[in-house]
């Protein structure tokens, strides 16, 4: 994952830096509007991951990793199920559950995760990210 050059410091899943780097076309930070090239963007400093047992050293690249790939997973604006998306992801349910969860905090883009009952599925959850 990268980040916006501007102030606000958005994420910028690689798959969207490389999709406009092939296009040519400028990238946009979701919060400020700023255009910019995708070499512009920086490397996802590893303090915006946090918690009592996170270590930068053993964590930081994990989970950057398993953050690209649940967004480029939910890109398409399709809902999933947790299962759904850890056969596409090779991540683990619970870790797509957590950086679903980060997804939607600010300081990792503030995109709009939905989720609903899967229809006669009863306890059975779906989710889809609007961008």
């Amino acid at each position: 994952m990268l980040v916006s050059p501007c102030e606000c410091k958005r994420p910028i899943p690689d798959a969207a830096a490389r999709d406009a780097e092939v296009s040519g076309k400028l990238l946009r930070c979701t919060k400020c509007d700023l255009r910019f090239a995708p070499g512009d963007a920086g490397e996802m400093p590893d303090e915006l991951f946090d918690g009592k047992t996170y270590d930068p050293a053993l964590d930081g690249d994990r989970l950057r990793r398993q953050l690209g790939r649940t967004w480029e997973a939910m890109r398409d604006g399709e809902w999933y199920t947790l299962f759904e998306l850890s056969i596409k992801t090779a991540d683990p349910e619970a870790s797509i559950s957590a950086r679903l969860r980060d997804l939607r905090k600010e300081k990792f883009g503030g995109y709009r995760v939905l989720r609903r009952r899967r229809d006669g599925e009863g306890g059975l959850w779906e989710y889809r990210m609007v961008l």
